[in-house]
């Protein structure tokens, strides 16, 4: 198979560009849509520094209090781990596993791989098993979200400061630095770490319109191709190893499947209590629009506004802006396809932002744990709507946008 490491394809609207150099801070965006190709190589020995620092941090915010309450002369530290082991107690299981995967485990794997990579980058050299580690992070990059946790923290924190006292632990600083390194590991920067150290091979002949084959761009790495028509599916990149396909159009069904059972999941999410509170003997259950009303009545109108945003009217615009991408695209529409773009980017990019809710529950769920003054239970509508955001997210990440400048994606 020919390879064009001096071109770049976009990866939303297939359109070629030939590569240039770019010096420190500069970065490409595609003529068409607009959509950022490739960016400049960062320093990576200051890149592995910052990020060594945000590895050494981890433990501090996983393992060392956030926050602090207190009750009555009585304390409680609330810790990354702290939440997991009190929804292990709720019984709340998929729960307690979704929370350490987002906000423990897949952080603590980014760090680490990422920083053996800029370890060897610095060196102009490949990292051993390189190629696995890039996949792994290409595909956890979507679903570390640190900085969910954070926002969570300090909305959980207004609430209850109505009730306890509450401290700020050393796990809160850390976990601040934590969330900003993770949150700066773009995939422009490891589309960059594949070609470290590489040398350009000479392209084969130039395609045209009407030879049999087509060039397509790995969605991993970059790297531009000329893949068989015929080789549906079968065509792997010569440099990592990725499945490669010119005919996309059966994502199509995979994301229709996810995004109607995230819509089926958002149903109970809102209609079941997401926690019971109990003050003192009393017992109330709320569920999400209630919760949010509460706020309001309290004075905290901001906050209620960040929620209601978090928990409405992201998911529901969500639904609706890949409810439209897939019907245009089975439709073959041209219409508007650089604002369809657009929309798809940033439904991608914000989805992640409705696991406010989830979290605010789970620190308030481990917190506000002093029986029998006040005490506050997760319930099952807030796994629905964990799910249905998860579900949602992987709809938006299944979704090719090629489809949306593809006018013979049927054939």
């Amino acid at each position: 198979m020919n390879s064009f490491p001096e071109l770049a394809i976009c990866p939303c609207c297939s359109h070629l560009h030939r590569r240039e150099s770019l010096t420190c801070g500069e970065h490409a965006s595609c003529l068409r849509c607009a959509k950022t190709l490739f960016a400049s190589a960062p320093r990576y020995s200051r890149r592995l520094a910052l990020m060594l620092s945000a590895v050494f941090a981890l433990p501090v915010a996983t393992f060392l209090p956030l926050i602090t309450v207190g009750l009555q002369g009585n304390t409680r530290p609330v810790t990354l781990v702290n939440m997991v082991v009190s929804l292990v107690q709720s019984h709340q299981w998929l729960l307690a596993t979704i929370v350490m995967l987002i906000f423990v485990l897949f952080p603590a794997v980014q760090l680490v791989l990422y920083s053996w990579l800029c370890h060897f980058a610095s060196r102009a050299r490949h990292a051993p098993g390189h190629r696995t580690a890039l996949q792994i992070l290409h595909w956890l990059n979507p679903w570390c979200m640190s900085d969910v946790c954070l926002l969570g923290l300090l909305i959980a924190g207004y609430k209850m400061v109505e009730f306890i006292q509450l401290s700020i632990g050393p796990g809160f600083w850390a976990l601040v630095w934590v969330a900003l390194l993770c949150r700066s590991i773009s995939r422009h920067d490891l589309a960059g770490l594949w070609s470290i150290n590489s040398t350009p091979t000479p392209p084969g002949r130039k395609p045209t319109e009407a030879s049999a084959t087509r060039l397509t761009g790995c969605r991993h790495c970059g790297l531009v191709c000329e893949a068989d028509r015929r080789t549906k599916f079968t065509t792997r990149c010569p440099r990592c190893h990725t499945r490669l396909s010119l005919n996309t159009v059966d994502n199509l069904s995979r994301t229709t499947a996810l995004l109607v059972a995230a819509i089926i999941c958002y149903f109970p999410a809102n209609l079941l209590p997401v926690m019971q509170t109990t003050l003192l003997g009393n017992s109330s259950e709320k569920t999400i629009l209630s919760g949010i009303v509460a706020f309001r009545d309290s004075g905290a109108i901001a906050i209620a506004a960040i929620i209601f945003i978090a928990s409405v009217v992201i998911p529901v615009m969500k639904f609706l802006a890949i409810g439209l991408l897939i019907i245009t695209c089975h439709l073959r529409s041209q219409w508007a396809a650089s604002k369809r773009t657009q929309l798809y980017r940033l439904t991608e990019a914000i989805g992640y932002l409705s696991l406010l809710d989830v979290i605010v529950v789970v620190i308030m769920s481990c917190a506000m744990q002093f029986a029998p003054s006040v005490t506050v239970e997760p319930r099952s509508g807030i796994l629905f709507f964990a799910l249905s955001v998860i579900l949602t997210m992987l709809s938006a990440l299944s979704f090719d946008p090629r489809l949306i400048w593809s006018r013979n994606h049927h054939e």
